[in-house]
């Protein structure tokens, strides 16, 4: 009889056991170190260490994919061993979590581990690898001296995570005529790719990312219309194309509302067909509508198109403006954006806690829109959901970093115009938590570095949500603070760049990010502008801009408290939209 003593080199932890010459696999955490730990020698004659197979592979769809199941490893020793068998195990890559699940047959001389994956949500868009060395030897725990035959043994682990992208995207999919502009291209199958063009345009500049991401500038000549997006003169299939449009050039008026509003639940401006969508609540929840004012023959309607929407909470545009997302409490609603008639409903999937409500929605350049959630029962965390335009289906995204679902406290959801980037603030807890993000790109949801209070005056509604550029290099926060103003402007790390007056009822950031926006409702009701590219004045104040501005609206949108204002640039960056209780103010930009 001999004794076995098995290894992990993350603790060196270690058990014996008086049994037959046999080896078995101990559960470890993946760590760093190299297999055979220090290159001893291999015994010329002897027991030999030999595994059933040298590598395994894994596959999840996408990142938002369940872990897939764990694949066993069997090692087997032939040939007695005499004294004390030691048996160390190394795991180095990101695709093995662990190795554990020992089981060991003393008769056969065989032991057998689970390999568990990783987490497709703390890998991301790619394929991963991990090696598991295991080393076998009669000399010590670290088996630094002679080692049985054929040890080291290596088993080569592959992990491919498939594309969080949905379908094909061009984002944002709206251009200015006489202007450039910078796009993300989204798909799958541009590892060949070299040239990207627009209608035969070349594109000024481009960068190929990945097999599924492409960024292009598209030059000033483009013409107003559909421009295909071509990938190596389309030897490349793309579906998708960029489209240009006149700026609007609009006149300062107000949009009244059929009834007037208790809150503003969501606006949307679809620059593509010259239309505001506005998503208002009533008393009566079950009468909630959708209000659509479409701009034609130089004119605004003096009655907005309407559909009922029971419930309704948020608004968005998905990525090629063809459907407009309407959440309400339990579902999301696929609606026409120029009829507002619904063509799919879903459910949302069975909240771990209830009762659970849908509270915002912003949609990444992935295809995939993020959707945040409130209680409502009292207060409570709840959890955030992914929502597939292209396929009508819900997913819940993995924490990078845990194999669980993340729950959030009354998030609110941002995004910047090329859907790059998506940023969830927690709000309503007595502590700073971490900013959260959803980055296209990989698909993956992850913890910040950066924590703020998220200043919130209505848990229940989607108040004060972070308003990014195009770009995502500038964005607005509210937040708590104990000097100064709440309404903080931020670069894409988080740092500092100003602050807005902390009379501000709400904010907006220019589609280049020179300039933030705010409006006042006081007395007088006022927009102001704020010079992003300056150097802030005392008590980090952003310089404003005084030339053109203050602008008073023909009448304040609103006049309730706590504001639940919704306010908006087009993306010509020539018009504000400000919509409250009262009216919609349109307010030309200088």
């Amino acid at each position: 009889m001999s004794k076995l003593v098995l290894t992990r080199t993350n603790s060196l932890s270690r058990i014996a056991l008086r049994v037959g010459a046999f080896i078995t696999v101990m559960g470890m955490a993946a760590c760093g170190g190299g297999g055979g730990g220090g290159g001893g020698s291999t015994a010329p004659t002897g027991p030999t260490l030999s595994l059933a197979a040298n590598s395994l592979n894994f596959s999840a769809t996408s990142p938002s994919a369940s872990v897939p199941a764990s694949q066993f490893v069997t090692a087997v020793i032939s040939g007695t061993v005499s004294g004390t068998l030691f048996v160390r195990i190394v795991v180095t890559g990101d695709a093995v979590t662990n190795v554990t699940g020992i089981t060991v047959n003393p008769t056969n001389q065989t032991g057998q581990a689970s390999v568990i994956p990783a987490s497709p949500g703390n890998l991301g868009t790619g394929t991963h690898t991990s090696v598991i060395t295991v080393s076998a030897c009669t000399t010590n725990i670290n088996c630094s001296g002679p080692q049985l035959a054929g040890s080291p043994q290596t088993l080569n682990v592959t992990y491919t995570v498939g594309s969080s992208v949905q379908a094909d995207a061009v984002a944002p999919y709206i251009g200015t005529t006489g202007k450039t502009g910078d796009v993300i291209i989204r798909g799958q199958g541009f590892a060949p790719a070299t040239t990207v063009s627009f209608n035969g345009t070349p594109a000024t500049t481009s960068s190929f990312l990945s097999d599924t991401e492409i960024h292009a500038s598209y030059p000033a000549t483009l013409i107003a219309g559909n421009n295909a997006v071509q990938l190596n003169n389309g030897a490349i299939p793309f579906t998708e194309s960029l489209k240009i449009v006149d700026a609007p050039a609009y006149a300062s008026t107000t949009l009244n509302y059929p009834s007037p509003p208790q809150q503003v639940r969501g606006l949307v401006y679809d620059a593509e067909r010259k239309a505001l969508l506005v998503g208002v609540s009533f008393a009566d929840a079950s009468t909630n509508q959708i209000l659509r004012y479409a701009f034609a023959s130089g004119a605004w309607p003096s009655t907005p198109t309407s559909a009922t929407l029971a419930n309704l909470r948020d608004l968005a545009l998905s990525l090629n403006g063809s459907k407009l997302l309407a959440i309400s409490d339990a579902a999301m609603a696929e609606a026409d954006p120029v009829t507002l008639g619904v063509s799919a409903s879903r459910a949302k999937p069975t909240a771990t806690v209830e009762p659970e409500y849908l509270k915002s929605v912003v949609v990444a350049n992935d295809g995939n829109a993020v959707i945040t959630t409130g209680f409502g029962g009292g207060s409570g965390s709840t959890r955030l959901y992914l929502y597939s335009a292209s396929q009508s289906a819900f997913s819940t995204p993995t924490q990078a970093g845990l194999n669980a679902t993340k729950f959030f406290f009354y998030a609110v959801a941002g995004a910047s115009a090329d859907g790059a980037i998506v940023t969830i603030m927690e709000s309503g807890l007595s502590s700073p938590q971490p900013v959260y993000r959803y980055t296209a790109s990989t698909g993956i949801l992850a913890a910040t570095s950066f924590s703020i209070q998220h200043n919130n005056p209505d848990l229940n509604q989607n108040i004060n949500a972070p308003a990014f550029d195009r770009a995502g290099s500038r964005m607005a926060v509210a937040q708590v603070v104990g000097i100064g103003s709440p309404f903080g402007i931020y670069d894409a790390s988080f740092a500092l760049l100003g602050l807005l007056p902390s009379t501000t009822a709400a904010y907006a950031v220019s589609p280049d990010g020179t300039r933030a926006y705010t409006v006042e409702i006081a007395s007088p009701c006022q927009v102001r502008a704020f010079d992003l590219l300056s150097t802030p004045g005392g008590f980090n104040a952003l310089t404003e801009i005084v030339t053109g501005f203050p602008i008073t609206p023909v009448a304040c949108p609103d006049n309730a408290a706590p504001h639940n204002i919704k306010m908006l640039v087009n993306p010509a960056g020539d018009t504000l939209f400000i919509a409250g209780n009262l009216l919609i103010a349109v307010v030309p930009l200088p």
